[in-house]
């Protein structure tokens, strides 16, 4: 922008001589008829512009609503059913959705319950008839073992019982006191048949007078094992042999032992799987061992008895007792017994277990 600056400076005449040749414009002419402007551009007339006339707006007609009207109502309807068709497939989707989950769900936990409850039931079963195979086996062993055990002690039982007669033949007052005890009438003759050894043992105790004054007649019989008493009268008889009185002891715990041993015999018989030769060598071995002992005693005593003088007799067995050679063989049978069940049960172990 240009600035206009206020000088005081004043015009010399030269100044004016330049100043001279400028024309003041002609003020007098027609301004219409000027073909130009101050600006220099023609002066143009203004001529107002007549206003346009305004159209003026037909109202509708009845037909002209009606049709506006249900058109409107058409475009809303089909708007309005598209909207709740929309609406309704999203919101059924949704709830199908949930219901279609929690039902999936439902019958899904069913059935795996189901299934798991199966898959268990079968696995219990297994373990059941597994601990069954394992148990059965144990329990034919330990019924054998039993068995063996309650055989054993009733045959060491019986040579202990023979061997204290043996080596304290007093008893064999209290036995004699006993069978005389059981007679219905007191004062009687009776006979009193023992063996040899007890005879003597019988005379040093009672003495000849003592024996007289109750009427007790001794009778040697080599056929009787040292302990035996047998006891005869007019009317009465009472059988004390050793082997019946044990007998009639062990009576209980000898059926005891045999009712064991068939229980055994038919577990084994009933099923093949089980294979215990030891053990069953181990009782037909027991068996010769009590068969043994019975016979033992009177068959050594009659023989030497019958085959030497009576000093002779007298003097073997001061030097060999048979009881002790009994007892020797027990001792001995006891071992391998005792070996034969430690080898039973070494055997048992693999071959007791059932084939899969």
């Amino acid at each position: 922008m240009t600035t206009l600056k206020h000088t005081n400076k004043v015009l010399s005449a030269e100044d004016e001589h330049e100043f001279s040749h400028w024309q003041l414009p002609d003020v007098t002419e027609d301004k219409s008829q000027s073909p130009s402007n101050f600006f220099g551009h023609k002066a143009q007339a203004y001529h107002a512009s007549e206003p346009a006339e305004e159209a003026v707006p037909s109202m509708p007609t009845m037909s002209q609503l009606e049709d506006i009207r249900a058109a409107a109502e058409q475009e809303g309807f089909e708007q309005g059913k598209q909207e709740g068709l929309q609406q309704g497939l999203e919101q059924g989707r949704l709830d199908g959705l949930a219901q279609g989950h929690s039902e999936g769900f439902a019958q899904g936990e069913q059935q795996g319950y189901e299934a798991g409850l199966a898959k268990a039931n079968a696995m219990i079963a297994q373990f059941t008839q597994l601990i069954k195979h394992f148990e059965q086996p144990l329990s034919v062993l330990d019924a054998e073992v039993e068995a063996e055990i309650l055989a054993m002690t009733l045959t060491l039982a019986k040579g202990v019982i023979q061997q204290e007669l043996t080596q304290n033949p007093q008893h064999i007052a209290t036995i004699i006191r006993k069978g005389i005890d059981a007679l219905p009438l007191k004062e009687q003759v009776v006979k009193l048949r023992l063996h040899p050894d007890d005879v003597k043992v019988v005379e040093e105790l009672y003495g000849e007078a003592q024996l007289a004054k109750n009427d007790w007649h001794l009778e040697s019989d080599p056929s009787l094992v040292v302990g035996d008493v047998y006891i005869e009268s007019l009317r009465s008889t009472v059988d004390l042999r050793v082997s019946n009185r044990v007998e009639q002891v062990f009576s209980a715990l000898d059926a005891q032992s045999e009712q064991l041993s068939r229980q055994v015999h038919h577990t084994k018989t009933a099923n093949s799987q089980y294979q215990t030769l030891a053990v069953d060598d181990l009782t037909e071995a027991r068996q010769q061992l009590n068969q043994q002992t019975q016979n033992s005693l009177p068959n050594q005593q009659t023989l030497v008895e019958n085959d030497l003088p009576e000093s002779v007799a007298e003097s073997n067995l001061a030097e060999s007792d048979p009881n002790e050679a009994t007892q020797s063989q027990l001792s001995s049978q006891q071992s391998q017994a005792h070996k034969g069940l430690e080898q039973g049960e070494a055997d048992d172990k693999p071959s007791t277990s059932t084939a899969e």
